[in-house]
């Protein structure tokens, strides 16, 4: 099975999506300009580059993205957005594919392959972790209790109409991984 990540802006849920992935072989990331600044806010980009096969980096294409065009050619059996900022949830959502994530989406849902999303606003609270201390790396990290706005929660909600898998944890991957 061929799998494809995708990475967004999203600190929540990060460290443990990337324990999901661990051991998981032919997993391609695509990787939104905010999840590389994320990776390296919460110090895991070395985890994921041991993870991937290969990388592709939205910072590094211009405006059309021609990598989405590969799964037009069923390269990809999965697609996995883990995890999902508010942003991107919107965008396929409501079918924008303006980013390297939505357009990859958007392109396997017209592929017929298989796509799952972890949603980072699917609760009307969340608590997550804080990025690291770029001051102190190995100081305790915090925590911050988050309310999520109604409109996230049902975009969230919304997906799966489109046909598409909603994760509520990011336990849940080690399923569609096998």
């Amino acid at each position: 099975m061929h799998v494809a990540w995708c990475i967004t802006g999203s600190g929540h849920l990060l460290e443990e999506t990337v324990k999901q992935f661990e051991g998981t072989k032919n997993v391609s990331v695509f990787l939104s300009r905010a999840g590389e600044e994320v990776l390296r806010a919460y110090n895991l980009r070395e985890d994921v580059e041991k993870i991937s096969s290969s990388i592709f980096r939205e910072s590094a294409m211009g405006s059309s993205f021609p990598v989405a065009g590969e799964f037009m050619l069923k390269k990809f059996d999965l697609v996995i957005v883990a995890p999902a900022t508010a942003n991107t949830v919107a965008k396929i959502n409501f079918g924008i594919a303006d980013s390297l994530v939505s357009n990859v989406v958007a392109q396997a849902l017209k592929a017929d392959a298989r796509v799952a999303v972890l949603p980072t606003d699917a609760q009307e609270f969340i608590e997550t972790t804080l990025p690291y201390n770029s001051k102190d790396a190995k100081a305790k990290r915090k925590t911050a209790r988050v309310h999520c706005r109604k409109i996230d929660l049902e975009n969230a909600l919304e997906l799966k109409k489109q046909g598409i898998i909603v994760l509520k944890h990011s336990k849940e991957l080690k399923e569609l991984l096998k």
